[in-house]
């Protein structure tokens, strides 16, 4: 079903869409993602109890193209898809964090605050603080910083990995903080250590 069709007439109704990951969020109990075809975005809820299910949760990073099964419910007056059971997710092709274009960190100002970009950089120091850990970052156009609550580092990939010269890449917003430009993950998922290149 094309995502511009569905209307709050679908209330309660199992629909079925599939399109590309634009954008994911931790929820207290769930994970959030923008899910996007070419007619509009719907937002689709995973609760944790389903993620702890699927195989390919790594593998559903923004890019990834997927298709999803659930009911059509309302919060706060926007209309999300609920998928009820791991048969509901199917990853039609998983995002390569390898073949995404970064955004050059001296290029951060550009992209502007409020964005989302990709960047790729190596750790060059790093600073925990009672809500999280500062991380300066760097790659061929310049630096930037990471910063990563404590609740998204706990849930990722990066917490045993965390040291002085990863290559990471992160996914998150854009912000500015006094001269620095950040990128802030939204989502665990969206840490990833790329210490070493694929095979080719």
């Amino acid at each position: 079903m094309q995502i511009a069709q569905i209307t709050l007439a679908h209330l309660d109704q199992e629909v079925e869409i599939a399109g590309v990951i634009t954008g994911i969020w931790d929820l207290s109990r769930g994970r959030k993602y923008h899910v996007y075809d070419q007619s509009g975005i719907l937002p689709v809820i995973v609760w944790d109890n389903l993620l702890d299910q699927l195989p390919d949760t790594a593998r559903l990073l923004t890019g990834a193209v997927a298709r999803f099964r659930g009911r059509i419910k309302e919060y706060k007056g926007e209309l999300r898809l609920m998928p009820a059971a791991p048969a509901d997710i199917q990853l039609v092709q998983p995002a390569d964090p390898y073949a995404r274009s970064p955004v050059p960190l001296s290029r951060l100002p550009e992209v502007g605050a409020g964005s989302m970009a990709w960047v790729i950089g190596r750790v060059t120091s790093m600073k925990a603080f009672s809500k999280g850990v500062k991380l300066h970052i760097a790659d061929d156009s310049g630096a930037g910083v990471v910063l990563i609550w404590n609740n998204l580092l706990e849930a990722s990939a990066l917490q045993d990995q965390l040291e002085i010269d990863l290559r990471l890449g992160v996914y998150g917003e854009v912000r500015q903080f006094h001269d620095e430009w950040e990128i802030v993950p939204l989502s665990s998922v969206e840490i990833i250590p790329l210490e070493a290149p694929p095979a080719s």
